[in-house]
């Protein structure tokens, strides 16, 4: 069984049943400390914990409230409302808010978006790592400054396990704009083929994009899994090659992000 499942569904019961229970507090408070865990849940256990947290907030009686919102330095006030939205603030500056009175609870969240550039980007690794190569009909290294107008690259996407094994993870390989993948099905396409055969392939399904290759697999064994991807040189000019990125889809704390680069194809 699982403790936090057990407790959301005995919630769940509970505000439904007997909403003014005076056990309704201390089951909420039970599930609120099992999500803060450091393991993360499953599908279930995480939507049935924040169905039941929401059933027993929904209960107490909403009242408007008045506080600041401060974001760096500017303040941003608010009187007697159900809700506050602050919305288009530019920069990185930290978020807090002051509630009027001490008695009073609220919920907040913040969403942030933005591009990263290469200047502040830094590769990480968390549980799994991950790294790519570029290599010829034979093999070799490519020179990624220097690809030729036409040529066939093999993208070769490499990921492990630093530790325990790690199931439902996804490998998300961005393609520089300059390539396409070269769709094994046609008859037109070229095959190389030398992995060696100790190579341990990267199993499960691989999901063939106009912008991106994904893999969908499990690590259950240590060391490096490879997978191989046939790309075609295209279109010439300079182009930036995003990082490699790795997760398990299930634990986000399980990641990992390669290095960032450029590709250079050259018209033939």
């Amino acid at each position: 069984g699982s403790g936090l499942r057990d407790s959301a569904l005995m919630l769940l019961a509970l505000a439904d049943a007997a909403p003014g229970d005076r056990m309704i507090p201390e089951l909420t408070g039970n599930v609120s400390r099992l999500m803060g865990l450091t393991r993360w849940g499953t599908t279930q256990e995480n939507a049935l914990a924040f169905a039941a947290v929401g059933k027993a907030l929904g209960l107490g009686d909403a009242a408007p409230v008045s506080g600041t919102l401060t974001f760096g330095d500017t303040e941003h006030p608010f009187r007697d409302v159900d809700t506050f939205t602050l919305a288009d603030l530019e920069g990185g500056a930290p978020v807090s808010a002051t509630l009027a009175t001490d008695n009073a609870t609220a919920y907040w969240s913040v969403t942030t978006r933005g591009v990263p550039d290469s200047e502040h980007f830094k590769p990480e690794s968390s549980g799994i790592e991950v790294r790519r190569t570029f290599l010829d009909r034979n093999g070799k290294a490519v020179d990624l400054a220097t690809v030729e107008q036409g040529a066939l690259v093999i993208m070769k996407t490499e990921i492990k396990t630093a530790g325990n094994a790690v199931e439902n993870v996804v490998v998300q390989a961005l393609l520089p704009a300059g390539m396409e993948v070269e769709n094994p099905r046609l008859a037109s396409s070229e095959v190389a083929a030398f992995a060696p055969d100790e190579e341990q392939p990267i199993a499960g399904h691989q999901d063939l994009r106009d912008d991106r290759v994904l893999f969908f697999t499990d690590l259950n064994r240590a060391g490096w899994h490879a997978g191989y991807t046939q790309l075609r040189a295209v279109t010439p000019g300079t182009y930036a090659l995003p990082p490699v990125q790795a997760e398990a889809m299930y634990d986000p704390s399980i990641m990992a992000v390669s290095e960032p680069g450029t590709m250079t194809v050259k018209r033939k």
